[in-house]
């Protein structure tokens, strides 16, 4: 960074605590690494609009939005779903009250469930993205732009299957990003972690399989029987890119600096508790805790609530270990 921008970013930040009434308002150093967007962001208090691409990335933000949240709680749904996985009750007589979205909406957690290119309503405008680094990248930009990272807010990460893996990428950028902060805990769900060797992992690659032999791997998943119906030629071309993100993932060992709490399906036959287990060496601290149901158990209304419950349970800890410190 050049002298002549750090001045400008100083002049700038002493001209708006001059301005700003909130004598509590102080960024700190780290305020230097920000833009000057991010800057005045900061002093004009958290953001309760945001931009088009923002809002293309996290539909359902808006249910959320308040001018002082608790919590960041980002979301990254597995291979073939949307971000209505996380934000979702249902309807009807399918309808089933969310344990996670009760918690949100009673202590003010922000949740970003993230929609990525390609599916729902971006299928027509967006094209997948099929690699989980470029994923990270996209999701990290458009959350940075609008200045959510601008402020003292504990963020936390809930994923599932290959959105453990987008999630990991993610909260590297956010710790190279926010170095005197860091994220309060990540929920990985069904994932090996991100060191597992391409030898080890349970699947078989889809690049080069025709479509029998894809419509096989996908089964073998747990995915729904209708989805192999009329609806194949929608989800064929999601799943493809989302396969190819986890098929081509290079791998990484970098650790977090948070807690990780990890869970796995005890009717999951492909990734096992051992495997699961190695997020054992990529967490501040690490703990291990059984889901029922299949793979794909957010699916299921009978496996998802009680999962979600347990979700909410760790978030409540380290919410409140969170306040303790303080």
């Amino acid at each position: 960074m050049q002298d002549g921008e750090i001045l400008r970013k100083i002049h700038l930040i002493e001209l708006l605590k001059e301005e700003n009434e909130d004598a509590r308002l102080d960024p700190g150093p780290e305020a230097l690494s920000w833009t000057l967007s991010e800057i005045k962001a900061y002093f004009s208090g958290f953001p309760t609009t945001f931009t088009p691409t923002f809002d293309r990335f996290f539909p359902s933000a808006n249910k959320f939005i308040s001018r002082s949240p608790k919590l960041l709680l980002f979301a990254f749904p597995s291979s073939g779903n949307a971000e209505d996985m996380f934000t979702s009750e249902g309807t009807g007589p399918r309808r089933k009250p969310s344990p996670l979205l009760d918690y949100a909406r009673a202590h003010e957690v922000l949740l970003l469930s993230t929609q990525y290119p390609g599916r729902g309503a971006r299928r027509n405008d967006d094209e997948p993205i099929t690699s989980a680094r470029a994923m990270a990248c996209a999701i990290f930009d458009v959350v940075r732009t609008n200045g959510l990272l601008a402020f003292n807010i504990p963020l936390a990460i809930i994923a599932h299957s290959v959105g453990c893996w987008v999630g990991y990428e993610f909260l590297r950028l956010c710790q190279q990003y926010r170095t005197t902060r860091h994220p309060l805990v990540a929920i990985m769900c069904g994932m090996p972690p991100p060191d597992i060797s391409t030898t080890e992992r349970p699947w078989t690659p889809n690049r080069g399989l025709d479509d029998t032999a894809f419509r096989k791997e996908v089964a073998a998943w747990g995915a729904n029987k209708e989805l192999f119906g009329s609806l194949w030629s929608i989800y064929e071309p999601i799943l493809r890119a989302d396969y190819t993100m986890f098929d081509e993932y290079p791998g990484a060992t970098e650790p977090l600096t948070c807690p990780i709490v990890a869970m796995w399906g005890d009717g999951d036959t492909r990734i096992t508790e051992q495997m699961v287990h190695g997020w054992s060496r990529f967490g501040g601290s690490f703990e291990l805790i059984r889901c029922q149901g299949p793979h794909m158990w957010p699916i299921h209304t009978e496996f998802k609530t009680p999962w979600l419950r347990s979700c909410v349970q760790v978030l409540e800890r380290a919410m409140d270990t969170t306040i303790t410190k303080t």
